[in-house]
């Protein structure tokens, strides 16, 4: 897998100036037809994980909470994960209006320990809209920690990847439109051949190569339950052994 543990633990203050209202904004309420497609084959995919309902959906990264109506809708509960301060009130205001949701705030690396205590059964430890890309900390721990809650207690992973070959297209467009949100693209130090976008306030995301996806099943082993390989995204449902 690659090392993107230098790249992806910025500054949250200055390089990450997410707030839950420029992202439903930029992000969840976006007119881009690409970026409405993936979000919506997302929101597809969870919907169809096998016995949904007797099972706990684990999210890494959760946001403000964009996926949490339909966690509450499909599963037996949920536990939305988030370390971003400006998106934890709103994450927990939406999580409020159910019964089944659980918010908890904490460094995703550390997911094993966060989870101690809590209600979780046959786990599907989910990773969304790239957020591995994105990951402040190191995308290997954070493999690391998702197999060892899912194996444990007899769960899978989900995991939604970009993928590097449409960062030179659809991907630079996208960013340019999220520009107030992540700042302008860097040229510079973007790098599409390795699929490492830069923007010139710091902020960086990973999209992954078929090699690297590969590396990430041979990680996680076990069985490929479901995947959905599209030429902007890959999504999958592994189940580690």
């Amino acid at each position: 897998m690659a090392d993107t543990s230098e790249t992806t633990a910025p500054d949250q203050g200055e390089i990450r100036p997410y707030t839950a209202e420029r992202y439903k904004r930029l992000v969840e309420d976006s007119p881009n037809e690409g970026l409405q497609a993936y979000m919506e084959a997302e929101r597809e995919f969870l919907a169809s994980v096998g016995d949904a309902s007797s099972r706990t959906f684990v999210e890494l990264g959760a946001g403000h909470g964009r996926a949490v109506s339909l966690f509450a809708e499909v599963a037996r509960n949920a536990i939305c994960v988030e370390l971003n301060q400006d998106m934890l009130a709103e994450l927990h205001a939406r999580s409020e209006r159910h019964r089944n949701v659980t918010v908890i705030d904490g460094d995703v690396q550390h997911l094993p320990h966060l989870l101690q205590g809590l209600d979780v059964v046959s786990p599907v430890v989910v990773l969304l809209q790239n957020t591995l890309g994105t990951i402040e900390g190191d995308d290997r721990r954070v493999l690391a920690a998702m197999k060892q809650v899912a194996k444990g207690a007899g769960g899978d992973v989900v995991l939604s990847l970009f993928r590097q070959g449409a960062l030179a297209g659809w991907g630079v467009e996208m960013y340019k439109e999220l520009s107030e949100m992540i700042g302008e693209p860097d040229p510079g130090r973007t790098d599409f051949q390795s699929g490492l976008f830069a923007s010139r306030t710091g902020y960086v995301s990973k999209w992954w190569t078929d090699e690297e996806v590969e590396e990430m099943r041979a990680f996680f082993g076990g069985q490929s339950v479901r995947e959905v390989v599209e030429p902007a995204f890959v999504i999958l449902q592994l189940r580690p052994e």
